[in-house]
């Protein structure tokens, strides 16, 4: 029990970057992600072999460093954000090497099913420290002030009345793991289950579809996609879990007027209607809109307005006179990467971040393909809302032995005949 515990946390901080108090600054994955790396050095060198689709994806971020380097060369600046890739690279895959080799050693395999319940029970977790922060006020003073050192500082912290805080990241990138956890759970509803493992996993997707849309609203994408990805596995034929899924929503119910205390009921009001702020509009104005989807409409509207930009960017991907305002006041993921280096730019980081998904689906089972190819729509589509980075997500997978253990049951076979 204690090695599983142990695991998930090292799994928690692998997948959200979390900064402890007694660290020189720096995320707790790339102090284990370094500790990994003398492990294998001093005991395991002769055992340790990069795989061909690591191998494939190590040549993917040389082109973004490249076109990093030359605009900022060439306008002049020195922003470090994709000059730093290939490092982050580096320490992220020594920190999922640390991270599937604890699972491997607590359940003596290393597999799709395995790695994706840990991302999932990372999420969950988040979701269920960020509801514990607001029902004992003296736990969320304890991991804000105490514990850990918050990304952008007291900027996140001055929203904390409007939406739950979680630990390790800014609300955003708190939603684009949701998304793929949401994913991974359908990916598991498409096999049989017997009821309790059913009802646990419809109970997980309510769970970080209300909990993460309270911490950022951009989970509500990864629901919708989710739902479509469930009708698609069981071909429209959702009255078969009809039973289950009221049964979910009542026990949700239940527990969140007996779980949370009449005095933090009306704050927990306040992050439901900051989280589904679309549905309320809809009821009162009689439209889907939220106050970041009109804001993004005029940010799709801010384009690169001479070829020189488009070809090469501008060098920037902050504000240079403020750091916690937007380069030209769009957070949409592409312009952000065309005002930084250019159009090529854009395309030699998407790429980048496609390979990582693809060379991650060619080591797991065929059964998880469909998985992999929403993951990469969901990757294009939450890129028209923000910039979004995904290694540390799926890094993991990568080391996955899914394929291994399909050769040696062959060769197993084989022997047998």
């Amino acid at each position: 029990m204690i090695k599983r515990v142990l695991t998930l946390f090292f799994a928690f901080c692998l997948i959200y970057p979390v900064i402890f108090r007694f660290l020189p600054g720096v995320a707790f994955r790339t102090v284990f992600g370094v500790i990994g790396a003398f492990v294998l050095i001093i005991f395991q060198r002769q055992q340790f072999v990069i795989n061909n689709n690591i191998l494939k994806i190590l040549y993917t971020p040389l082109p973004v460093l490249v076109l990093a380097i030359v605009t900022n060369i060439v306008n002049g600046t020195a922003e470090m954000q994709f000059i730093n890739l290939l490092y982050s690279f580096v320490l992220v895959v020594l920190a999922a090497y640390v991270v599937t080799s604890m699972i491997k050693s607590v359940h003596k395999r290393v597999d799709f099913d395995l790695i994706s319940s840990y991302i999932i029970a990372a999420a969950t977790l988040q979701c269920l420290l960020a509801a514990a922060m607001i029902i004992i006020p003296s736990l969320g003073t304890f991991m804000f002030e105490k514990l850990t050192i918050t990304e952008y500082g007291n900027r996140i912290l001055s929203v904390k009345d409007t939406r739950l805080m979680g630990v390790g990241g800014q609300s955003v990138s708190l939603g684009i793991i949701n998304c793929f956890a949401l994913l991974m759970i359908v990916d598991k509803l498409k096999d049989r289950h017997n009821i309790k493992t059913s009802f646990l996993l419809y109970l997980l997707f309510i769970f970080i579809t209300v909990v993460g849309s309270m911490m950022a609203r951009t989970t509500i994408i990864g629901t919708l996609i989710g739902l479509l990805l469930l009708l698609y596995f069981n071909r429209f034929q959702l009255q078969k879990y009809f039973r289950q899924i009221v049964s979910v929503l009542l026990f949700v119910a239940l527990l969140y007027f007996v779980i949370i205390p009449s005095s933090t009921k009306k704050q927990f009001n306040g992050y439901f209607e900051y989280g589904f702020e679309m549905l309320y509009t809809l009821d009162r104005e009689g439209e889907l809109s939220t106050a970041s989807t009109d804001e993004l409409q005029g940010m799709l509207l801010i384009q690169p307005d001479n070829l020189k930009t488009w070809l090469i960017g501008d060098g920037h991907f902050e504000n240079p006179l403020d750091k916690y305002r937007y380069y030209m006041e769009t957070d949409v993921g592409y312009f952000r990467l065309i005002f930084y280096f250019g159009i090529f730019g854009c395309i030699a980081y998407f790429y980048y971040q496609y390979q990582i998904l693809w060379q991650a689906n060619l080591r797991t089972k065929r059964k998880h393909q469909i998985f992999f190819i929403f993951s990469i729509v969901l990757l294009f589509i939450l890129s028209i809302k923000v910039l979004i980075e995904i290694i540390s997500i799926f890094m993991m997978f990568l080391f996955s032995e899914d394929k291994t253990e399909d050769k040696k049951a062959l060769e197993a076979l084989d022997e047998k005949i």
